[in-house]
């Protein structure tokens, strides 16, 4: 459903990304994406999180989760 709202609002495939924790998380995805024609691509959660962006990315969204935005 969320897909969906940022597709009729103007965003393309390409501009949304998820990230999950866990392999089995991501394989429920896989399996909601397939049976819906949503296209995407599994990157081995090995190497993605490594990489710089996803560390930054990572540290970025502990910092938020401490902050009290109230």
């Amino acid at each position: 459903a969320l897909i969906n709202k940022l597709l009729s609002s103007g965003y393309k495939y390409s501009d949304i990304g998820i990230l999950s924790a866990k392999k089995n998380s991501s394989n429920d995805l896989i399996k909601i994406f397939s049976n819906n024609n949503i296209p995407y691509i599994n990157h081995n959660s090995d190497i993605i999180i490594d990489r710089p962006e996803i560390i930054e990315l990572i540290l970025i969204l502990k910092f938020m989760m401490r902050y009290d935005w109230e």
